[in-house]
C-alpha cells in the first residue's frame, strides 16, 4: 500500500506526526501500514489496545504484562534489531495506565541511549500523554521534543480522543492526520492547535464532520493536504497545479491496499 501519508516518510529525514480522528474511521491502520524500513533500524509499535496485533499479523509482537527492568528492555530491542523484519510490536494493553506511563518512560529512557535509528508509533496516545492528571510520560515528551537529535527519526502519535492529549507535546507535532471527527471539544482541539481563528476553520471543520472511513486530511499547520479518493484521481492531479492539487479531494486507504 502506498500513500501520501507515506510520502511525509519517504521525503522527510525525521518528522514528528499526530494522527486522529473518531474510533474505526482508518487511524490504527493508516498508523500500522507506513512503511519505516529504508529509514530505520528499527520501527517499534506501542501497542495499546490491540489494534497493531490485528492489523500487522505478519510482525513479531510482544506482550508486556510487567514492568521489565531496563536491561530486560535493551535485551529486547536488541533481538529485534536482529530480526529479519526489523519490526517489533511491543503490547502493554495488559498494564494498568500507571504501569503503561512507568513502562514508557524506561523505554524511552533506553531509545535515547541506543545508536541506532528508530522510528516509533503509539496507538492510543492519551492513554500516557493525557491533558489533564497523572498518566503523563516525561520520557516520550522528551523523545518528542528532542528525538530526533538521538536518532528517534520518526513519531506517530495516534488518538480517538484529541481533546484529552496534552496540547503541548501534540503541538510539536510537524504534520497532523485527520480522520473524521464528530465531537465538538475534539473539533474545538484541532482549531486549536492549528491556531485558527473561526471564519478560517470553518472550511476545516465542515470537512472533517463529513470524511468517510479511511478518508483523511493532512495539514502541517500552513497548509492543508486533501487527499484523492483513488490512483485513477491521484494520476489526475499529477497534471493539476500545486494550488489545485491541495483542494482536489481526498484519498481512500483501503482501495490502495
Amino acid at each position: 500500500m502506498y500513500t501520501k501519508a507515506q510520502e511525509i516518510i519517504d521525503n522527510e529525514k525525521y518528522a514528528v506526526i499526530s494522527i486522529a480522528g473518531m474510533r474505526g474511521t482508518g487511524k490504527s491502520y493508516l498508523g500500522a501500514h507506513l512503511d519505516f524500513k529504508q529509514k530505520v533500524d528499527l520501527a517499534l509499535y506501542i501497542d495499546v489496545v490491540g489494534a497493531f496485533k490485528k492489523e500487522r499479523q505478519d510482525l513479531d509482537f510482544l506482550d508486556i504484562d510487567y514492568i521489565p527492568k531496563e536491561k530486560q528492555i535493551k535485551y529486547i530491542l536488541n533481538k529485534a534489531f536482529q530480526s529479519e523484519t526489523k519490526e517489533l510490536i511491543l503490547d502493554i494493553s495488559l498494564l494498568s495506565r500507571e504501569e503503561m506511563v512507568e513502562f514508557i518512560d524506561i523505554l524511552s529512557n533506553c531509545l535515547i541511549q541506543l545508536d541506532k535509528k528508530i522510528s516509533l508509533v503509539i496507538d492510543e496516545i492519551g492513554e500516557v500523554l493525557e491533558q489533564e492528571g497523572k498518566y503523563y510520560s516525561h520520557g516520550l515528551e522528551r523523545i518528542i521534543r528532542i528525538g530526533r537529535n538521538k536518532n528517534i527519526l520518526f513519531v506517530v502519535m495516534i488518538t480517538q480522543r484529541l481533546q484529552k492529549v496534552n496540547k503541548h507535546a501534540i503541538a510539536l507535532s510537524d504534520f497532523y492526520i485527520f480522520f473524521k471527527t464528530l465531537h465538538n471539544l475534539d473539533r474545538k482541539a484541532i482549531k486549536e492547535i492549528l491556531g485558527y481563528n473561526s471564519d478560517e476553520f470553518k472550511k476545516l471543520d465542515t470537512k472533517l464532520k463529513t470524511l468517510n472511513v479511511g478518508e483523511y486530511i493532512i495539514t502541517n499547520g500552513l497548509d492543508i493536504f486533501n487527499k484523492t479518493k483513488n490512483l485513477e484521481l491521484e494520476e489526475q492531479n499529477k497534471k493539476l497545479s500545486k494550488q489545485e492539487l491541495l483542494i482536489s479531494g481526498y484519498e481512500k486507504l483501503k482501495k490502495l491496499k
